[in-house]
């Protein structure tokens, strides 16, 4: 009862004839070489791919893949089941697909990526706005899916309450244990739990309902503003990190999925002092929580800064994003090189 609630159906019934055909352990040594062997050829192919399209040196491209690779939160993920590096991959896919004008790809990414873990749905205001009715059927599709399932099998198990403590997370009490005061939560609703939940419960309710309005009101602006293809690529990164901004429960797991994100911001960037700015954004995310001093002095103060080392870069980097999409220089910068 403990883990279902976070994923779609999908993946484990289409999974689980080849779980029968094969021991656990051999499946699981096979599940896990797999990814591996994806993100380091994958990555490499893709981000260099991207990196051809927006006509970067190879020092830049070299570095981009390296930052992917080099993710602690992908390591930590494996003790979970790699569900959020193999979301984070296909979301990869569906860049490239949006770079390379690939439609096709591009809602394969997005598709699988949802069906690994529902990490990146915010996708579905990106497909709205190109009016990609494809994209959209298939979406319905899986939710429909998700529904009859979970209509058949949701009301034994535990699952409903689980469910429930899951998709009304900006509500829901169930977990604030999990949510509030906990040092592998690393998220900006948490760094907000820290700072408010004991002596203004009510600010810290409605600091996280602020983000996730923030995370839903821009890019339902967005849908309505014109963009050049620069604005796109952000726009679509935008949408890959919404969720971080306002979730209750941001292990450093799932930071994973955050790998490629940071690495094609870093391939976008045009001056030094964005690449600069990306690379340190993606010093603090990727490497490991200090959780060394944790064990010697577990403290409030302590347990606030570790967390703020996470979540203030997921922050920053959502504000930048935000910036860029809006910029007039990006539609200068695009225009310029037309």
């Amino acid at each position: 009862d403990y883990f279902p609630w976070k994923y779609l159906p999908i993946l484990p019934i289409l999974a689980s004839p080849l779980v029968k055909l094969f021991s656990f352990k051999f499946f699981y040594f096979f599940y896990v070489t797999s990814i591996q062997v994806l993100v380091l050829t994958l990555g490499l192919i893709l981000i260099t791919k991207v990196g051809i399209i927006l006509k970067r040196e190879n020092w830049q491209i070299i570095l981009a893949v390296g930052l992917y690779w080099i993710f602690w939160g992908t390591q930590a993920d494996w003790r979970m089941g790699q569900y959020n590096t193999l979301a984070g991959l296909f979301f990869l896919i569906s860049f490239w697909g949006v770079a390379s004008q690939k439609k096709g790809f591009s809602i394969f990414g997005w598709l699988a990526s949802i069906i690994s873990k529902p990490i990146f749905i915010f996708g579905f205001f990106y497909f709205l706005k190109k009016k990609n009715w494809q994209a959209i059927i298939w979406f319905l599709a899986i939710i429909a899916i998700t529904l009859i399932y979970l209509e058949k099998f949701l009301l034994s198990g535990g699952l409903l309450s689980a469910y429930q403590a899951s998709f009304g997370f900006l509500t829901d009490p169930s977990r604030i244990n999990w949510q509030v005061h906990y040092i592998d939560n690393l998220g900006p609703a948490a760094l907000l739990g820290e700072l408010f939940y004991d002596r203004f419960p009510d600010i810290y309710k409605w600091s996280v309902m602020a983000l996730a309005s923030i995370a839903v009101i821009i890019p339902t602006i967005c849908l309505f503003t014109k963009e050049n293809r620069k604005k796109e690529l952000y726009f679509f990164l935008l949408l890959a990190l919404s969720p971080f901004i306002f979730y209750r429960e941001i292990w450093e797991s799932l930071l994973a999925f955050l790998a490629p994100i940071v690495a094609l911001v870093f391939l976008l960037s045009n001056t030094k002092r964005e690449k600069i700015f990306t690379f340190l954004i993606w010093f603090f995310l990727a490497t490991p929580t200090l959780y060394f001093f944790w064990q010697n002095s577990k403290t409030a103060t302590l347990m606030t800064a570790l967390i703020t080392e996470k979540a203030l870069p997921i922050l920053v980097l959502y504000a930048y994003l935000v910036i860029k999409i809006f910029s007039k220089q990006t539609s200068q910068l695009e225009n310029s090189k037309r």
